[in-house]
């Protein structure tokens, strides 16, 4: 029994895949979180087998090297010929760290992460392109907004998103001649609402994930002022277009992005007021974004 436990362990040691899925997930037991996500090409040493899934040792690079996670059997390929069926080989040849039927549940039967879905919030500062009319009316082109909405992910590299956002500030109403701003000596109440939909490519990484999108939406638009006919105030919504680009970082179930915003919203302004006398119709801007998202 010595000498087959010896031989045993041999090959064990001498089997080798190569991951041939790039950023392939390498899960903890009990498949709660991943322990390592690694590129095509790694070298993983095998010392286990659980239905579709290979018990492998972690490699180096990582914080969780030299302890053991499960990778599926699809993203890899067997290196070496000698290979030695798992099932035959003695409890007493498994490392310490590796007890393949002690962890808590059942391993997925497919690889869990094609499809994500995300939850998040977000916070935004915009400055907008209409910068004159917006800094006659409430003293600055742009201000904060808040909003939130959900992703769908697939196979950890396409998303697809929804999201609302809401702006709302009180000013000025006033009036432009040859320029020159004069207030009228009562308020008025700005509130713009951007519903978007945006698709993109995430460059998936382990920790830090750049991404890139564009997407299309309505923007909901009202000025309001106690003092106006109700026929003076405006309660209208717009086609918008918008490209973004960010980066994620992640800490297992949540992760903080950064993301900036370029988005036009054609033809919305410029029909009476402060932004036809500066000769402004594009409601769009440039927005620096910080999102909270939940999920895996």
């Amino acid at each position: 029994m010595g000498m087959l436990a010896a031989c045993t362990s041999a090959a064990f040691a001498q089997t080798r895949v190569r991951v041939t899925h790039d950023q392939s997930s390498i899960w903890k037991p009990g498949f709660s979180s991943e322990a390592a996500v690694v590129p095509a090409g790694t070298i993983l040493t095998v010392v286990g087998k659980r239905d579709e899934w290979y018990e492998v040792v972690v490699p180096d690079e990582y914080p969780a090297a030299k302890t053991t996670g499960f990778v599926f059997k699809s993203n890899v390929e067997v290196l070496n010929q000698n290979w030695v069926p798992f099932t035959q080989a003695s409890p007493a040849t498994q490392p310490p760290s590796s007890e393949p039927y002690a962890f808590g549940p059942e391993p997925p039967a497919r690889n869990p992460r094609t499809v994500g879905v995300f939850a998040f919030g977000q916070a935004a500062y915009s400055r907008f392109a209409a910068r004159n009319s917006f800094e006659a009316v409430l003293d600055h082109s742009g201000g904060a907004s808040f909003g939130g909405g959900a992703e769908v992910r697939l196979w950890r590299k396409i998303f697809v998103n929804g999201a609302v956002d809401y702006f709302n500030k009180r000013g000025h109403r006033v009036f432009v001649i040859d320029g020159d701003v004069i207030r009228l000596g009562t308020t008025e109440t700005i509130t713009v609402m951007p519903v978007t939909v945006s698709a993109g490519w995430r460059f998936d990484h382990e920790r830090f994930s750049p991404y890139v999108g564009a997407g299309a939406g309505r923007t909901f638009y009202k000025e309001v002022s106690r003092a106006a006919d109700a026929d003076e105030n405006v309660d209208s919504r717009f086609t918008s277009y918008h490209a973004l680009a960010g980066l994620e970082i992640r800490n297992d179930i949540v992760a903080t992005a950064f993301e900036v915003v370029y988005s036009q919203v054609p033809n919305a302004l410029g029909h009476g007021g402060a932004s036809a006398a500066f000769g402004e119709t594009n409601l769009g801007g440039v927005a620096g974004r910080v999102k909270v998202i939940f999920g895996r």
